[in-house]
């Protein structure tokens, strides 16, 4: 005898089909609808003085497993993990062998059916059932030997003298295969509160989850024959992948399968043991063969042998499926006189073939032209227009090929398409030196077909044309203008597509619509083809202009790097420069403003007042109409913002004033373009920035009224003169930058300044009485 610790759980088979002691025992599986109650085996709810008495009937074909064996424990599932059972409950198990299948309609006496059961459990149930979630085990006092063949009648009677805590649930199953939802008589039971009645007065379809231990006796025979389901005997158009199904046996442990391409073969699968189950799926790695027969036997098996004469069963595969063509789409007229048939892939084909003719099944273009294992086809000669052609695809392996696969056709169009029709015929752009495309190309669909795949690109591609451009510029624009749809009231869509490389083996650099568009990372010197297509579908056929411009280079001040200095001045006008950023390429960021870019780089001094204002005007006929100002300390690469402005100063300009600041430090100012569209549309363009202090003006107004002392000649080459030193104490020399170059106390009319290098100075005379005056100077 072996011991089995089998769990009939008659859901999700989650434990009976575990192994125990070697050997593995299946239940039949049943559907997932399960659910909780109080009262399915135990009332143990939070009410005092509660009872629970319940009776089902297990079918004799769930428990094949454990024929002739003896039960020796008993499981229900536990749903919740809240709440203990209280030291004062009891609970009963009976079980009886019984040739009935229900309890009948007539309310059963309990007294009666229990009389002829076996009581094995009989006990305070507190510790088995613990206060976990699970199947809790009731270990029988008294075992109990099923007979084979017959149905289990399962009794239980729960008593508990004061409420529980917290109520405790119970699983319970009420639809499956193994549940006859259509006969409530198998289960009966009766709650109460107080004293039991004889009878069960209840009844329904729903049963406790169960299981069972079980001492089972080893088989003393074969198992018998199975019967296979699936693929049905004499099946044909099968999948190249079937899953074979079969029903389960009593006393199996495992299965073998053979299967052939001939009566009694084994060549695809050779007394395969596939285990206590029920189905084997054939692998999608390993499928099966087109058009052929397969024989195919499940035959049980156990420890004392196989199941012997088990029946052969038979089933044909599919025949190779015809392609599905997709494209020109069936009867399509208009089509390009250099079309592309597209189909989709036939799993197991190693090949496609190709006729086509001028009519019905006719052969005179392509007759039954082997294409290797590709999925598309493109004409390499133009067909003649308006002329209607019929073509058929197949596929093939080694072994078979499809067949009957219906003949399409499609009518070329009356117009010839264009010489730019492919990227071979690829029309050569004039590149223009600057983005006002002075020179462009006219261009239209008509007549085209779409000669390559869509992807990367966005759209649903109709028609393409190409064109080239050697290029002069790391980078230039594709301008797409004067888009004109004929067929249609309505204008087509249409993208264009920038590629590298020779025509069959190209790199896609940039998709995009009709807007201006840079390309960057060009080289020089090299050819770029430019593919143009319609995005509206047959029919639509779209003319357009097209054109490639070269941006212009960045300013120099594109970077911080390349800072511009800005000299501090009295008032906006006194050292306003005029300025760009055309060109320029967005770095850095801001604090006030999200819609920004194109910024261009200045840098200041910081005066000895400390306070200083940063302001930007416009230019007349300039497109820059909006600025973002930022102010930043720090050095390039590590700087922090110190001030941000959008519109404080002249209408949409900018202005900052900042005060406080370290005297000669250098502050970095970037000017942004407004990309927002509040307020009107603003471009890249010029305009005028200044950095000042109103202090300075003051002084230079106190200088101006006492004297205007010169210096001379200027531009010098080694030696500025000073027309009066009289009263100068001391002269500063500034660079452009702000930075202090050299001191001059107590000076001579002549200043020897041969060591300077050429470029621009500031000389600041330092007057007895405290007044300033500057003066510029050059140096040569």
């Amino acid at each position: 005898m072996k011991k089995l610790n089998l769990l009939f759980l008659f859901l999700t088979c989650m434990l009976a089909c575990q192994l125990y002691q070697g050997q593995a025992y299946p239940v039949a599986t049943c559907s997932s609808n399960v659910d909780n109650m109080t009262y399915s085996v135990m009332r143990s709810n939070t009410i005092a003085n509660e009872k629970q008495r319940m009776a089902f009937i297990i079918p004799a074909s769930q428990l094949s497993d454990i024929a002739n064996g003896t039960i020796t424990s008993t499981y229900f599932k536990r749903a919740t993990a809240s709440g203990s059972l209280n030291a004062d409950t009891t609970f009963k198990i009976y079980l009886k062998n019984t040739s009935a299948t229900d309890f009948g309609s007539t309310a059963p006496d309990w007294a009666t059916e229990i009389g002829s059961a076996t009581l094995v459990y009989d006990s305070n149930p507190q510790t088995a059932v613990g206060s976990t979630s699970g199947f809790k085990q009731f270990q029988h006092a008294t075992n109990f030997v099923y007979t084979a063949g017959s149905n289990l009648a399962v009794y239980t009677e729960y008593v508990q003298t004061t409420a529980q805590a917290s109520s405790i649930f119970w699983q319970y199953e009420y639809s499956g295969p193994c549940i006859n939802s259509s006969n409530s008589n198998t289960t009966k039971y009766l709650g109460t509160t107080g004293t039991f009645g004889a009878t069960l007065t209840s009844s329904n379809y729903r049963r406790p989850v169960i299981g069972f231990d079980a001492t089972v006796p080893p088989p003393t025979t074969p198992p018998s024959c199975t019967t296979i389901s699936a693929p049905a005997n004499a099946a044909t158009g099968v999948s190249l992948t079937p899953t074979i199904t079969w029903a389960a046996t009593p006393i199996t442990s495992s299965y073998v399968i053979n299967m052939g391409t001939t009566p009694g073969g084994t060549n695809i699968l050779n007394g395969v043991d596939v285990g206590n189950v029920t189905s084997y799926a054939i692998p999608a790695a390993t499928p099966l063969t087109y058009s052929t027969q397969y024989y195919v036997t499940v035959i049980p098996k156990n420890v004392v042998g196989m199941a012997t004469g088990c029946t052969e069963n038979t089933f044909t595969t599919l025949s190779m499926p015809c392609p599905s063509v997709s494209s020109p789409s069936a009867s399509a007229t208009g089509v390009s006189t250099i079309p592309t048939i597209v189909w989709g892939a036939v799993t197991g084909a190693t090949g496609y073939k190709l006729t086509v003719g001028t009519t019905s099944g006719g052969t005179d273009l392509l007759n039954n032209v082997d294409l290797g294992n590709v999925t598309s086809y493109a004409f390499s000669a133009p067909l003649n227009i308006s002329t209607t052609y019929y073509y058929t695809v197949t596929a093939y392996n080694a072994s078979t090929n499809s067949t009957g696969c219906t003949v399409r056709s499609f009518t070329t169009t009356s117009v010839p398409p264009p010489a730019n029709d492919n990227c071979a015929g690829a029309v050569t752009l004039t590149v223009n030196p600057d983005l006002a495309c002075g020179v462009t190309t006219s261009a239209n669909t008509l007549g085209a077909s779409l000669s390559m795949a869509a992807t990367p690109c966005n759209g649903n591609p109709d028609d393409d044309v190409w064109f080239k451009f050697v290029a002069t510029n790391t980078a230039h624009t594709v301008t797409l203008s004067n888009i004109v749809s004929t067929g249609s009231t309505t204008a087509s869509d249409m993208y264009f597509q920038v590629l590298s490389g020779a025509c069959g083996s190209q790199t896609s650099l940039l998709c995009s619509d009709p807007n201006t568009n840079i390309v960057g990372v060009l080289t020089p010197g090299e050819t770029y083809y430019v593919r143009v297509y319609t995005y509206s579908g047959a029919g639509y056929n779209t003319s357009f202009n097209i054109c490639i411009g070269t941006p212009p280079p960045p300013p120099v001040n594109d970077a911080c790097s390349g800072a511009i200095p800005l000299m501090v001045g009295g008032a906006f006008a006194t050292n306003a420069i005029t300025t760009t950023n055309v060109g320029a390429v967005t770095d850095g960021t801001t604090s006030c403003q999200t819609n920004r870019g194109d910024n261009v780089w200045y840098s200041v001094v910081v005066p000895a007042s400390g306070s200083i204002t940063i302001e930007t005007q416009g230019v007349t006929g300039s497109g820059l109409l909006d600025t973002i100002l930022s102010v930043h300390s720090g050095t390039c690469g590590s700087l922090t913002s110190i001030a941000c402005d959008d519109d404080n100063g002249v209408g949409n300009y900018s202005l900052v004033t900042l005060t406080g600041q370290t005297p000669g430090t250098t502050l970095y100012v970037s000017v942004w373009r407004y990309t927002g569209s509040a307020g009107g549309t603003s471009t890249t363009g010029q305009f005028m920035v200044s950095a000042y202090d109103a202090s300075l003006l003051a002084t230079n107004e106190v200088n101006n009224s006492k004297n205007a002392i010169k210096a001379y000649p200027n531009p010098f080459s080694d030696v500025l003169n000073i027309s009066d030193v009289a009263d100068v104490k001391n002269i500063l020399v500034t660079d452009i930058s702000g930075r202090l170059v050299k001191t001059i106390s107590n000076p001579a009319s002549a200043l020897h300044l041969g060591d300077l290098k050429q470029g621009m100075y500031l000389v600041t005379l330092e007057m007895k009485d405290g007044s300033k005056q500057t003066i510029k100077t050059i140096k040569k």
